[in-house]
């Protein structure tokens, strides 16, 4: 703890002190050609995450209605591959040229207030919750993060357990760092290493839309005690450019209806009308870790006080960095808070 608030006191992490931030990668938009091969990169993994659910279930429709024929077993092949095959990471394939030109096609920029050789330091002594927010449609920002730092490492990112077990998704999605998102296995891995979690979650999906910026975190403390709990630290990280990326179709029963079977089921559009994301711009910003006090079980009261500094962490860092993102110069950030 000592080293850590030794090194935050450099970065001018306090009152009255100054901000240093770091510029770890700025993208240009590169050639037309590379821009398409971009687009086509990241639209495997939009297009993954729009079929994935409605493949299995044509199979199964197929199956049903003709019998097992030679063209139906076919239909069914990739579906019982990837039931089989386990998920692998896959960071040499995502370090590719191919892949790389999706940071082109999004322009893509990584800022963080905090150097990489700074977080190698605090991590010699506690571990990072890397709090992200919004979560979009789908985390593009995350996808081109993760592109960007390939071939290296990166936290695990924490999913819905279901995502895990979807055919084909759990291939194409596998192919970054994920875990189960339950409190065990988040426990299980901040023993030994920093995680990535969308605070918003689900509900932050259907939040998502082009023209506003809307959080959902009024109901989100549970990481931050998990952060206390464990000993670990708290970093904001903000994703500008996941809510502008991809179009959801929202709607009261849609929502319920994908809480009750922990998937994401609903309509999402992007470029031509197709699941294919818009070329906007994606920007990844990663806060100052915040200085969580060791709690084994910390109060509401506590849990509060840190929730509200968070919250006043996340809206710092959207109105100090939107001007960098057209899409963002005259949005509004929008917090599901509760009423005083």
């Amino acid at each position: 703890m000592a080293e850590q608030e030794k090194l935050l006191a450099a970065k001018g992490n306090g009152s009255g002190a100054k901000e240093v931030e770091q510029e770890v990668s700025h993208t240009t938009a590169g050639t037309r050609f590379e821009r398409l091969c971009g687009m086509m990169a990241i639209g495997i993994f939009s297009t993954c995450y729009y079929y994935s659910v409605l493949y299995p279930l044509f199979v199964v429709i197929m199956l049903t209605a003709k019998g097992f024929t030679t063209t139906t077993l076919l239909l069914a092949l990739p579906v019982l591959l990837s039931i089989l095959l386990p998920s692998r990471q896959l960071p040499h394939l995502l370090a590719t040229k191919f892949f790389k030109c999706a940071l082109k096609y999004h322009e893509f920029e990584e800022i963080q207030e905090t150097t990489d050789e700074e977080l190698h330091e605090l991590s010699k002594t506690r571990n990072f919750i890397m709090a992200a927010q919004p979560h979009g449609v789908m985390s593009v920002a995350g996808i081109c993060y993760a592109i960007n730092r390939a071939p290296g490492e990166i936290p695990p990112s924490a999913v819905a357990s279901v995502l895990l077990r979807i055919p084909l998704m759990k291939q194409v999605f596998g192919s970054f760092n994920l875990i189960d998102a339950s409190r065990k296995s988040l426990t299980k891995a901040l023993k030994k290493q920093s995680v990535v979690i969308y605070v918003g979650g689900m509900a932050e999906l259907f939040l998502s839309h082009p023209s506003e910026e809307r959080l959902f975190i009024a109901k989100r403390t549970g990481f931050l005690k998990l952060a206390m709990q464990t000993g670990s630290d708290v970093i904001p990280w903000y994703l500008f450019g996941n809510t502008s990326t991809l179009v959801v179709a929202r709607g009261s029963f849609l929502m319920a209806l994908s809480r009750t079977l922990g998937v994401s089921i609903t309509l999402l559009w992007g470029r031509w009308g197709l699941p294919l994301p818009m070329p906007r711009k994606i920007m990844c910003v990663m806060g100052r870790p915040m200085g969580l006090p060791q709690i084994d079980d910390p109060t509401p009261e506590q849990v509060k006080e840190w929730h509200d500094k968070y919250c006043a962490e996340v809206v710092r860092l959207f109105n100090k960095y939107k001007e960098k993102v057209p899409d963002y110069r005259h949005k509004h950030l929008i917090l599901d808070v509760p009423s005083p």
